[in-house]
């Protein structure tokens, strides 16, 4: 929700577009029935799908290079490095982005780099929670 205002603000504050209330609202309902349809749905029982889940290492390394062939095919000027998910993807496509407003400089280069460090971190928790669980 947070992400959806901030970019409908700033959309808003570029273009002065806003979309009509009606289309909003129902956009908004359609969100709120699916978050709500996630958890009422229930979970399938144990045992009725042989089938195993792919490893997570194998589908981070997977979305990563799908959504960053991707952003090499739409500007193959950035040969970033590939990582460990389509989450760091962003993080190493926001180093070649110019900004719209503000600096380009140090300022812009130490917001690249938290960003990126948080991924990486919140990866990490991720991967140390995911190994504790399957122990």
């Amino acid at each position: 929700m947070l992400g959806a205002g901030v970019v409908g603000w700033g959309s808003y504050d570029e273009s002065g577009f806003m979309a009509p209330w009606p289309l909003l609202t129902g956009t908004a309902a359609v969100v709120a029935a699916l978050v709500a349809a996630a958890f009422l749905i229930p979970r399938p029982r144990a045992g009725l799908d042989s089938r195993r889940a792919p490893r997570p290492l194998f589908v981070g390394v997977a979305s990563c290079a799908a959504t960053s062939g991707f952003w090499l095919v739409l500007q193959p000027s950035w040969a970033r490095g590939l990582t460990a998910g389509a989450t760091l993807t962003y993080a190493w496509v926001g180093f070649g982005q110019i900004p719209d407003q503000g600096s380009a400089g140090t300022v812009n280069l130490v917001g690249h780099v938290l960003l990126a460090v948080a991924a990486v971190a919140l990866l990490c928790i991720a991967a140390r929670r995911l190994g504790t669980r399957s122990a």
